[in-house]
């Protein structure tokens, strides 16, 4: 039998564990707590990698609290990662969060996912309880856009417009999507769309240009260029070859063409193509820059030297000629005939304050080895463009290559801050 003593001594070693416990529990929701507000403060400043470890690491501390989930979401969202953003949405919901408290955030982070068709069906879900809702009706005319449901679309962002009739983006949707009556209207709307790298929105309204006018060789090219743009090669080499039977002379057709084959590697389909945009328009230098393209595909490096020198001789005054010049060669590591060193400086000339011409200078620098004068250049382009990710990144690849690894991984860090999701 127990005695008495056994068991109060029992009790007391009980009594003990379970104050170890709590006091274990409140010793950890305390450090929750204080890494939740570093996280707050990281994000507060900007620092948004920093931050999403706090976030994770107060997730781990507070095991059954949904608001540090709640608040990387929400991070996420600003930084335009959807994917992972939806991943900690996930997780405050199985934490207890109200799901209907969530829907103006999972709406937006489903469209940064481009998870189309739930953002339509639960935008639709929204506007069934709230018909005004101009973040679900600007959402919804996005997603029915991606999906190619243009006439539906059009309906929607009519009522986004009568929710909120001073949205400059409602009103391009409009314009974009629903019919009008000035002749050509739509192919250009189509354009600016393009221009803005809107390529869903483009095809929209390029489709209507095309209805308009199935004869326009012009409408079929640029609406050949919007569907290569948003991922639909087939229908975007069947509005090319369209544009290009209908006007054989004119040169949009044939260069829109060469650029949509040069994107799918059909080299040969884009020499062609490319070569009779260059015949047909022998003062332009989009052609030859494409043609350097081929030549580089072709591992023809004489007649890459041709075509580049060909490029500058029409634009010898365009900051984006040599600008281009310069991306092409250090995007290949290729160094050739002063280039690309000799175009990046040419493009600071004609463009000083262009914070991407320092970039190019910056890396053709790096390329040639010289990655004193490579940092010096990049300083200049965070100089110019402080919130620029590419900028920080190749200023982190200067200092490591000059042996200085903290300051590396520190601009390298503000680069993935800095860069949005896809």
């Amino acid at each position: 039998m127990v005695s008495r003593k056994q068991w109060v001594r029992v009790l007391l070693l009980l009594l003990a564990g379970w104050l170890l416990a709590t006091l274990s529990a409140s010793g950890q929701t305390s450090a929750g707590l204080e890494v939740l507000r570093l996280a707050e403060s990281r994000a507060t400043h900007g620092e948004r990698t920093a931050a999403a470890a706090a976030y994770q690491q107060a997730l781990t501390l507070l095991p059954d609290d949904p608001y540090p989930a709640l608040r990387l979401a929400a991070l996420y969202a600003g930084w335009g990662h959807g994917t992972e953003g939806l991943r900690a949405l996930t997780e405050a919901t199985r934490r207890g969060a109200a799901a209907a408290q969530l829907t103006p955030l999972r709406l937006t982070l489903l469209a940064q996912a481009g998870q189309w068709e739930p953002l339509a069906r639960e935008a639709t879900i929204r506007l069934a309880e709230a018909p005004a809702d101009v973040q679900a009706l600007a959402l919804l005319t996005q997603a029915q856009t991606q999906q190619g449901d243009c006439a539906i679309a059009a309906e929607t962002a009519g009522r986004w417009q009568a929710a909120a009739p001073d949205d400059p983006a409602a009103q391009q949707a409009v314009a974009a999507l629903q019919p009008c009556a000035t002749p050509g209207c739509h192919l250009r709307y189509g354009q600016q769309c393009l221009a803005e790298g809107q390529w869903a929105l483009a095809v929209c309204s390029l489709e209507q240009a095309v209805a308009a006018t199935p004869t326009s060789a012009e409408a079929h090219a640029w609406l050949g260029e919007a569907l290569s743009r948003a991922g639909r090669p087939t229908e975007a080499r069947r509005a090319l070859e369209q544009a290009t039977t209908l006007a054989p002379e004119a040169p949009v057709g044939w260069l829109l063409l060469g650029l949509h084959a040069l994107r799918q590697n059909d080299v040969v389909t884009a020499q062609e193509a490319l070569h009779r945009a260059q015949q047909l328009d022998p003062g332009n230098p989009a052609p030859c820059l494409g043609l350097m393209e081929v030549a580089a595909l072709n591992a023809n490096y004489t007649a890459v030297d041709s075509w580049t020198e060909a490029a500058l001789l029409r634009g010898p005054e365009d900051a984006e000629v040599w600008k281009a010049v310069a991306r092409f060669y250090v995007a290949r590591g290729l160094q050739r005939n002063e280039f690309p060193g000799r175009a990046a400086e040419q493009a600071i000339r004609l463009a000083p304050s262009d914070a991407a011409a320092w970039i190019l200078l910056g890396r053709s620098r790096l390329l040639a080895g010289d990655a004193g004068q490579a940092l010096l250049a990049l300083d200049q382009a965070v100089a110019l463009a402080p919130t620029l990710a590419e900028a920080h990144a190749w200023r982190g690849e200067a200092l490591a290559q000059l042996g200085r690894p903290a300051e590396a991984a520190q601009a390298q860090t503000r680069a993935a801050d800095l860069q949005e999701g896809p």
